[in-house]
């Protein structure tokens, strides 16, 4: 069911404009995709934007984390590591 939805940040439309026509996605389906990303981040209950910053970033700190479950930096990962990630995100978004 479509929805209208007022956004009040014009850069954050402009930034989903440009990455929309990047990958090939509407407006609407570039700010979807983005929602998904982060819902199911959220859903996760390990990361916030500050915590993905980071990891991003290269930095490591302080991670809520499950026993026995390691987190490390994104740039830590070997490339094989990066594209099995890639490759869950994806699946888990598919799901959704």
């Amino acid at each position: 069911m479509a929805r209208s939805v007022k956004f009040s940040d014009d850069a954050f439309i402009e930034d989903a404009l440009a990455e929309s026509k990047r990958h090939g996605r509407s407006l609407s389906g570039q700010i979807v995709y983005w929602a998904k990303i982060g819902l199911v981040v959220e859903k996760s209950g390990n990361f916030d934007y500050t915590k993905i910053s980071r990891l991003l970033a290269g930095e490591r700190g302080p991670v809520a984390r499950r026993p026995n479950q390691t987190v490390m930096s994104i740039s830590a990962m070997s490339a094989v590591e990066r594209e099995e990630l890639a490759v869950l995100i994806e699946a888990e978004l598919r799901r959704l």
